[in-house]
């Protein structure tokens, strides 16, 4: 028999959770619709197979699913995505005993194709191409590093994962205009877009996030955005 596979995808998520390859203890499930504005039934078809063929060949591990934040959000609690989420956070609480379902904020990371809303931002800007921007949206924004590092530690801490739904999130979230801001400094252009008078604020509870985030060297200070871009748009 090869090697076992226990984290299931090949995307960010899975890269990021790499070294759980192997594991005996957890089913990392990172195959799933990344896309937010999804519309497909058969994407979200072909995610809930998978997930069900990977917990029959693996019903003894603890399974971890990554859902999204967009639940908070009221202008997207009711898209096909965010539906879809909730089934599936619903069907693994029914019939699973160890799970953990961790809902993420906006992940940043060097390998995402302006899938979300930082790396589409950074893309336009930086292109000088114009874009539609939704003048009173907020969005959390989380880099993939530290989503890895809060993730492995909370695993790690039973008494705070076993059978939890938890929110993986900055704590604060950034005007999508401050987010743009940052950028143009970063960028040394100014951004090319048409404002639209849709987006609110949604709130997003990051308690057990601000406790441990010290403990991890995570700092969200004022400098936060700068630094992911540093690290994921070097400028050479």
């Amino acid at each position: 028999m090869g090697k076992l596979l226990m984290v299931i995808g090949r995307g960010t998520m899975a890269q990021a959770f790499s070294d759980f390859t192997g594991n005996n203890n957890f089913l990392i499930f990172a195959s799933g619709v990344s896309n937010s504005k999804e519309t497909n039934q058969e994407a979200f078809l072909r995610e809930m197979t998978l997930l069900q063929e990977s917990l029959k060949l693996y019903p003894h591990l603890h399974i971890v699913y990554f859902s999204t934040c967009s639940i908070y959000d009221t202008e997207e609690q009711h898209s096909a995505y965010v539906q879809h989420k909730l089934a599936t956070e619903q069907f693994i609480q029914q019939t699973n005993q160890n799970y953990t379902i961790f809902r993420v904020s906006n992940v940043v990371s060097s390998t995402l194709q302006h899938s979300t809303i930082f790396s589409y931002l950074a893309y336009h800007i930086k292109h000088n191409l114009s874009f539609k921007l939704w003048k009173n949206a907020y969005r959390n924004i989380l880099g993939v590093e530290d989503i890895r590092k809060i993730i492995t530690y909370l695993l790690s801490q039973p008494k705070l994962s076993h059978n939890e739904i938890i929110n993986i999130a900055n704590i604060r979230s950034y005007a999508v205009l401050d987010i743009v801001k940052v950028m143009e400094t970063y960028f040394q252009c100014k951004a090319q877009y048409e404002l639209i008078d849709r987006g609110k604020y949604f709130e997003i509870d990051t308690s057990l996030i601000q406790n441990i985030a010290p403990k991890l060297g995570i700092n969200f200070d004022k400098n936060y955005l700068l630094h992911l871009l540093q690290t994921h748009y070097p400028i050479h």
